[in-house]
C-alpha cells in the first residue's frame, strides 16, 4: 500500500506555525479573562496584539521552535518591538550556521552583554 504524503513549502510551514500560536494565544486570553484572572481590556488586547506580531516576526525569521519563538518574544518585549534591526542582531539572524533549536540562547551568549544596553537604549529612543 503506498503512504500519501503532502509536500508544504516553507511559506506554509510559517503560515501553519502562524495559525498555531495565534490559535494558543487567543484560547489562553479567553481562558483567562473568562476565569476573571485577566479583565477584558484594550490594554490587554494591545498587549496580546504585540505578542503575536512578536511570534510572526520570529517565524518569518526562520525560528521554529517554540523555546526561539518565545524566547524572541520575550526580548521584543524586553527591548522593544525592532529589536532584531540592530546591526548585531540583522547579522546573527542572517547567517546560515545557526541550530534549528537554541538559536536564540546562542544569540544571548554569543552578543556581550553590553550590547544589550544600547539595543534597550535604542529601543527606548524609538518608543519615546
Amino acid at each position: 500500500m503506498a503512504d500519501n504524503f503532502i509536500v508544504i513549502g516553507g511559506n506554509q510551514q510559517k503560515a501553519m506555525l502562524k495559525l498555531k500560536y495565534a490559535e494558543r494565544t487567543a484560547d489562553l486570553h479567553g481562558i483567562l479573562c473568562q476565569s476573571g484572572a485577566l479583565p477584558k481590556n484594550s490594554l490587554l488586547q494591545a498587549h496580546e496584539a504585540k505578542l503575536l506580531l512578536a511570534t510572526e516576526r520570529a517565524i518569518d525569521l526562520g525560528l521554529s521552535h517554540v523555546n526561539d519563538i518565545v524566547g524572541y518574544a520575550a526580548l521584543a518585549c524586553l527591548f522593544g518591538d525592532d529589536f532584531d534591526k540592530a546591526p548585531a542582531v540583522r547579522r546573527f539572524f542572517a547567517r546560515t550556521d545557526l541550530p534549528p533549536v537554541g538559536s536564540i540562547v546562542q544569540m544571548m551568549r554569543e552578543l556581550p552583554l553590553v550590547y544589550w544596553s544600547v539595543v534597550q537604549q535604542r529601543g527606548s529612543m524609538v518608543t519615546n
